[in-house]
């Protein structure tokens, strides 16, 4: 089994806490790029159809957390999907795929990496193989305004867990006042960076205001350390279709 498909199946195995056996998917890229976080718009468009012709709906965090606290009902089959970094790809190859199925995702962005304009764009390692492109405050916007959820990745991808707790709440804060302000909604959901948290950083969160957080494979599983699944270069719907099955088993 490819290595991708390993780390994927070891991420599946998390509890059944928060959403009780709702699976939560995290992605990065949807494109080209040469490395293990650049899912191809082939095997995302393919993954997309598998879960459609499976029966599984996808939902928002804020969705997923209400059923939590207001027993709202869920739908047959439901799935998050949750993307990070905020990459232009998002916009330019997930955002329109996901439209086309009458799906939806959570994007975390990284607040201070969106452009006001494509002459602001972040570029880094431009012109290489590992060139990476972030996303405008317009493209963040339009795919809010088209049922979209954008949640916080922080201010600018530090590891929040490596900053004193004055820092860490400062960015939490500002970084969410930010986004609401420039979204014009508000923002409820945090991504840690690098994946990387502990107790006391997910009390930071939750004094911030956010309603919950994501992490990896690893966490816990309560609403400030939700455990997700990683998918990663070369996945198919049949790596996938195996995943889900492991976190149904657990």
């Amino acid at each position: 089994m490819r290595l991708a498909a390993l780390a994927l199946l070891c991420a599946a195995g998390c509890g059944h806490a928060c959403g009780r056996s709702v699976p939560i998917l995290m992605y990065h890229s949807i494109g080209e790029q040469p490395n293990s976080y650049s899912l191809s718009p082939r095997d995302f468009a393919e993954q997309l159809d598998f879960l459609k012709a499976e029966g599984f709906t996808t939902l928002t965090l804020r969705e997923l957390i209400e059923h939590e606290d207001q027993r709202s009902p869920l739908p047959p089959r439901p799935i998050v999907l949750t993307f990070d970094d905020g990459y232009a790809d998002n916009y330019a190859q997930a955002f329109p795929l996901l439209q086309a199925r009458g799906q939806r995702a959570t994007f975390f962005v990284v607040t201070r990496f969106l452009g006001a304009d494509e002459a602001h764009r972040r570029v880094e390692a431009a012109g290489t193989p590992e060139e990476k492109r972030f996303l405008l405050w317009s493209e963040a916007r339009a795919m809010a305004a088209a049922g979209m959820e954008i949640g916080s990745h922080s201010l600018l991808h530090r590891r929040l867990t490596e900053l004193s707790t004055e820092q860490a709440s400062a960015d939490l804060r500002d970084s969410r006042q930010e986004l609401e302000k420039a979204l014009g909604r508000p923002v409820e959901f945090f991504a840690y960076p690098f994946n990387s948290e502990r107790r006391a950083l997910r009390k930071l969160v939750q004094a911030a205001g956010y309603r919950g957080a994501v992490a990896g494979g690893h966490a816990t599983c309560d609403r400030y350390d939700l455990c997700r699944i990683g998918i990663y270069r070369g996945m198919g719907k049949k790596e996938l279709r195996s995943a889900l099955a492991e976190r149904a088993a657990n």
